[in-house]
C-alpha cells in the first residue's frame, strides 16, 4: 500500500508543480501586458495634455485675434463717423454764408474739439426777416430725401 501512496502523492505533486507553472506563465503574461497598457496610458495622457495645452492655446490667440479685430473696426467705424460729421457741419457752414446767414461766432474746431458747445452764433437783425420766412418754407438739404 505504500507504493499506491507514493504513486498518489507523487501524481499529486505533479499536478500542483504543472499548475503552479501554469500561472506563473499566465502571471507573467499578465505583468507584460499590464507594463504595456501602462505605457499606452501615460503616451495617451501625455498626448491629452499636449492636446489641452494647444486648444487653450488657440482659443486664446482666437478671441485675443478677435478682439483686435473688432477694436479696429470699432475705431475704424468712429473715425468715418466723426469725419461725416465734421463734413456735414462744413456744409452747413457754407450754406449759411451763402444764405447770408452770419457765423461769427461759429468755430468747426470747437464742435470736433469738445469747445464750448452752449454758444449760439449770432445772427444780425437784416437777416433775422429772411430766417423767419425761411423757417416757414419746407427745408431741403442737398443730397437728402424728402
Amino acid at each position: 500500500m505504500k507504493q499506491h501512496s507514493t504513486k498518489i502523492l507523487s501524481i499529486c505533486l505533479i499536478v500542483a508543480i504543472a499548475y503552479i507553472y501554469h500561472q506563473d506563465k499566465e502571471h507573467g503574461s499578465l505583468v507584460v501586458e499590464n507594463q504595456q497598457l501602462t505605457e499606452q496610458l501615460a503616451r495617451a495622457n501625455t498626448l491629452l495634455l499636449e492636446s489641452e495645452d494647444k486648444i487653450a492655446l488657440l482659443e486664446k490667440k482666437s478671441i485675443e485675434g478677435m478682439l483686435e479685430e473688432t477694436n479696429k473696426v470699432v475705431v475704424s467705424g468712429w473715425e468715418t463717423l466723426l469725419d461725416t460729421v465734421k463734413e456735414e457741419l462744413t456744409k452747413a457752414k457754407e450754406r449759411f454764408n451763402a444764405e447770408g446767414l452770419s457765423l461769427e461766432n461759429f468755430n468747426l474746431d470747437d464742435f470736433t474739439t469738445g469747445g464750448s458747445k452752449n454758444e449760439v452764433p449770432s445772427i444780425p437783425p437784416s437777416s433775422q426777416q429772411k430766417q423767419q420766412q425761411k423757417a416757414t418754407e419746407p427745408l431741403i438739404i442737398e443730397g437728402e430725401r424728402t
